[in-house]
């Protein structure tokens, strides 16, 4: 089976911060999944990574790059392909608003009357801002929080 091709997916993740450092310019897709017969990873199988840390984790191997960054790779990429549900939703004493439901949150968009079209854009980025709010600035908190124990 040919592995998927999704450069608008690409793109997106190439929008976040790398989930190592956590610069959030110069970043990179970096495939890790799974791939044989000389074929890249499938595009969906992509983490954020700048490229110093892409280039270590070539070096090094996904396994040692995991380990060293105690990173759960296949938690993230699960995270990261992770959508919102749009849906209606009335508010009291208006008329129906579009709402995205992601990670456990809700996201009160554009009335109904305003179109699909804006809410979705909308919905594209709060969703991001609440990845990075949650996934990325947990694991950068983590990290510094290991930094001031050993240090």
């Amino acid at each position: 089976m040919k592995p998927v091709r999704d450069t608008a997916y690409l793109k997106f993740i190439r929008s976040l911060p790398c989930c190592v450092c956590f610069r959030d310019r110069g970043i990179e897709a970096a495939h890790v999944g799974r791939r044989g017969m000389s074929q890249k990873s499938s595009d969906r199988e992509t983490i954020p990574l700048c490229s110093a840390h892409h280039r270590e984790q070539h070096r090094i191997g996904l396994r040692e790059f995991s380990k060293v960054y105690e990173l759960d790779v296949w938690e993230l990429i699960n995270r990261l392909l992770e959508k919102p549900r749009i849906e209606t939703r009335p508010l009291e004493g208006t008329s129906a608003f579009y709402a995205a439901v992601y990670m456990g949150q809700v996201f009160i968009l554009f009335p109904v009357w305003a179109g699909l079209h804006r809410s979705v854009e909308l919905a594209k980025v709060r969703c991001r801002e609440h990845l990075i709010e949650t996934v990325f600035a947990r694991r950068a908190n983590a990290v510094e929080s290991q930094s001031a124990v050993e240090g």
